[in-house]
């Protein structure tokens, strides 16, 4: 009887086993905004007390005409009429665990490609960064992240389609996270919480948001998705885009009644009414902030033009097609589209970011916006423990470990009148951001 020959299954257990040493990210985290407000401003170290902010609504001094010098009435004076506005810090905070198993089997270059503690301490960073970036740029102070939406790519696109996985579409999907949890509000903010959903992968170019299978109740257009664990109550979060530049002329501006002192907490505004962005509507928004702000010029080193990827690429357009006037001929023998992307506005830099509220552009004075802080993005820690141990239903020690990240803080801006809002524009082909 023959013996067993030498075949594959005989000789895997020998083979070698190469593993690729790179480690390519499959998802995308920005904190384009944030980042920018942080270094760029001033921060106020706060108490948890509510920070007040002082505003200079008038001038205040009255004047009056006619035959006044020769024994007349001169009338009554005024003077500079003050309001102050307060704002609350908001508490974050992210969660990084992991197990022994993780970590000990991954911590030298002879075992992994990888040091799985210390990527994921890197990916705690990025994310908590990412996140208060995300609230800033939508920025309505309730912690939304995004609405449901119909997918723009695709006429006649669903919202939301069931099944597993669930579908759900929504206005920016590059301000949510992969394996992130959001809170559904199919009724808004100041409604009950309708579900807690969990991603577990997005289309970023079709908006689309995975989630492992269909929620208990169905989505409904024009919901919120709210940052996880947020009261999902109007003025509760944290500060941003919507909140400190705004068009309406009711509500609140930072705790000031906007009605109470009518158009001092505007800021300018450009209805572009559907219309392709043109340099013509870039000038109409730097005249009128002109107008509005009082100033001669806009500061280029303090101005930013803030805006999405759609928005910037119209820009460029603009340009293709002067070139394209100035440059007749053979086509063929000019390249339309420069090596470099557009990077101002009148001179004044444009900063693009995937996250922004489509169809929208800002014209922002940095030096205007400050950062109202408690605690710094910083571990929590007591005294010098950092890293916490989870415990297991036994009562004893679980083999694994958790790390928390906190802030403590909130964003303000101390004159709105200095910003101005381009909005309403012609979504871009191609572009759902």
């Amino acid at each position: 009887m023959a013996g067993p020959i030498g075949n594959g299954a005989a000789e895997v257990a020998a083979e070698l086993e190469k593993v690729r040493d790179k480690l390519p990210e499959l998802f995308a985290v920005e904190d384009t905004f944030f980042n920018l407000v942080n270094e760029r401003t001033q921060k106020d170290k706060v108490s948890y007390r509510p920070e007040r902010i002082p505003f200079q609504i008038s001038n205040g001094v009255k004047g009056r005409g006619g035959s006044l010098l020769d024994g007349q009435d001169l009338g009554r004076g005024g003077g500079p009429q003050l309001a102050f506005g307060s704002m609350a810090p908001v508490e974050f905070d992210w969660i990084i665990e992991w197990t022994k198993h993780a970590e000990i089997a991954t911590n030298s270059r002879e075992k992994s490609i990888e040091d799985y503690a210390k990527l994921i301490l890197k990916a705690h960073m990025k994310a908590a960064q990412n996140d208060l970036d995300s609230l800033i740029i939508f920025g309505d102070g309730v912690n939304t992240v995004g609405i449901v939406t119909p997918n723009v790519n695709v006429a006649g696109s669903p919202f939301y389609t069931a099944g597993t996985p669930a579908i759900i579409y929504v206005d920016n999907a590059s301000r949510f996270r992969q394996g992130a949890d959001y809170d559904l509000y199919n009724g808004g903010p100041g409604t009950g919480l309708t579900e807690t959903i969990t991603i577990t992968g997005i289309d970023y170019g079709n908006s689309a948001l995975y989630i492992a299978t269909s929620p208990a109740t169905a989505p409904v257009s024009g919901a919120y998705l709210i940052f996880n664990n947020s009261s999902g109550v109007a003025g509760s979060g944290i500060n941003g885009i919507q909140t400190l530049n705004q068009t309406t002329a009711g509500g609140t501006f930072m705790g000031v009644s906007k009605t109470a002192f009518p158009g001092n907490f505007q800021s300018s505004a450009i209805n572009a009414q559907a219309a392709t962005l043109t340099p013509q509507l870039a000038r109409l928004l730097l005249n009128t902030l002109i107008m509005n702000a009082g100033v001669e010029e806009p500061d280029k080193a303090s101005y930013r033009f803030m805006t999405g990827l759609g928005q910037k690429a119209a820009w460029e357009n603009t340009a293709i097609a002067q070139t394209q006037v100035i440059q007749p001929g053979d086509a063929k023998a000019h390249d339309m589209l420069p090596g470099t992307q557009i990077t101002t506005i009148g001179g004044i830099k444009m900063t693009a970011s995937r996250k922004y509220i489509p169809g929208r552009i800002d014209l922002l004075d940095i030096s205007t916006w400050f950062i109202s802080e408690v605690q710094p993005l910083d571990y929590y820690s007591v005294g010098a423990q950092e890293m916490w141990p989870v415990y297991g239903a036994s009562g004893g020690l679980a083999s694994a470990m958790l790390k928390y990240m906190i802030w403590v803080g909130n964003i303000g801006c101390e004159n709105p009148k200095k910003n101005a809002i381009l909005y309403n524009l012609a979504p871009v082909s191609g572009f759902s951001f």
